[in-house]
């Protein structure tokens, strides 16, 4: 080997090895630019995801004002001697000659369209201030609001605190039920209709004790659950399968259903 020979296997060493060396500094600097970014990029989504969650949680009702905004004004409704502190729960006078039968469910938006009205089912308008009103306080039907709680643990909530405000305080109970579904907001368990919100609820309406109902809930919870689900049963029975559901006498009206269906039923029933 000659002189000149010597120096080439070192030298192409030499070069390999600063060929790895820049590779691996710009493999790790790039490594680290990406794990950067990610870093950045993850600490964005987490704000963004934060930002999205308050912005939610403000256009909920999860506080006494964004509750207490919601209420309305509440037509009384007859309430016979003879129906309170038993259920089922029955606004009316006890010898109306038609009974009408209303499954529903709180966290239900089709139930708050023919209740009070809803703002994205423009199609479907409020029925029940009209019935109250026309056929309720009047003496000619008795109308039976049956619990059919199907959309999540808020449903069972609220049917929780119907039965005990009815065994309570009777003859508040059609101004709770509307109040709750003008509060109602977001479907399923998110927003209001928990324990928490329906007690802010309860707050701003006058004459009911909050206290007093949650120890009657605990109380009687076994009961009061069991009649829940005896009237979730009897929807069943008569092809209730969502909410809302109507018997009207004997004929049944599924889903949410315009003033003019239910008052030709009930007319048609009255005959």
């Amino acid at each position: 080997m000659d002189k000149k020979d010597q120096y080439i296997l070192p030298g192409a060493i030499i070069v390999a090895g600063l060929l790895i060396a820049s590779g691996l500094y710009l493999g790790l600097r790039d490594k680290s630019d990406a794990t950067n970014q990610q870093q950045a990029g993850g600490a964005q989504d987490t704000t963004n995801q934060q930002q999205a969650g308050t912005q939610k949680a403000e256009q909920l009702n999860t506080t006494p004002a964004l509750i207490k905004a919601t209420l309305k004004p509440v037509e009384s409704a007859y309430t016979d001697n003879a129906s309170k502190g038993t259920y089922p729960i029955v606004i009316g006078h006890a010898d109306a000659p038609v009974t009408v039968h209303y499954w529903f469910d709180y966290q239900c938006p089709f139930c708050k369209a023919v209740d009070v009205g809803h703002p994205k089912i423009p199609n479907i308008q409020p029925s029940m201030a009209i019935i109250v009103e026309k056929y309720v306080n009047t003496g000619k039907i008795k109308l039976e609001f049956d619990s059919f709680p199907f959309l999540g643990n808020d449903s069972i909530t609220a049917a929780e605190y119907a039965h005990a405000i009815w065994m309570l305080y009777p003859d508040k109970f059609y101004e709770w039920h509307t109040d709750m579904m003008h509060a109602q907001d977001a479907e399923g368990d998110q927003g209001f209709g928990n324990a928490q919100t329906i007690d802010m609820l309860i707050a701003l309406i006058p004459g009911l004790d909050d206290a007093k109902i949650k120890q009657f809930i605990a109380d009687n919870k076994d009961a009061v659950d069991a009649q829940i689900a005896k009237e979730q049963k009897n929807g069943a029975k008569n092809g209730v399968t969502g909410t809302p559901g109507f018997l009207v006498g004997d004929k049944q009206l599924e889903g949410a259903q315009p003033p003019e269906a239910l008052i030709d039923t009930i007319e048609a029933q009255l005959k």
